[in-house]
């Protein structure tokens, strides 16, 4: 049987998870301050376990120097294997935008990795 209270709970965080998303695009467009990092912070314990542990911190360093969503698709789909359409949903954009997003992001880090291996 089906405890409908555990699904409504998981509805309601994934709502709640696509508000904090927007609102943390929002902070990053408008506000450098330590702000969007709690909040991203917050965004990422609240999600369910990570499926992959992270890779080697130049991994992270590079991602951080991609644009804000492109930055965010890569995680969600690296950091905790959400698919394209989850990723669309979570950050309130379409999935042909999502899934250039997430190709754009692989590039430029694969990109970085081989010119810094040779």
């Amino acid at each position: 049987m089906v405890d409908s209270s555990n699904i409504y709970r998981e509805q309601q965080k994934a709502v709640a998870l696509e508000f904090m998303e927007k609102a943390l695009a929002i902070l990053v467009e408008v506000d450098d301050s330590p702000a969007d990092c709690y909040l991203q912070q917050s965004i990422d314990t609240c999600m369910a376990s990570p499926r992959m542990t992270f890779p080697e911190n130049e991994f992270w360093d590079c991602v951080d120097e991609l644009p804000h969503l492109t930055d965010r698709a890569l995680f969600l789909h690296r950091q905790n294997g959400l698919s394209v359409e989850q990723i669309a949903k979570r950050l309130g954009i379409e999935q042909k935008e999502a899934a250039e997003r997430l190709s754009e992001g692989l590039a430029l880090v694969r990109g970085s990795f081989s010119v810094a291996e040779h």
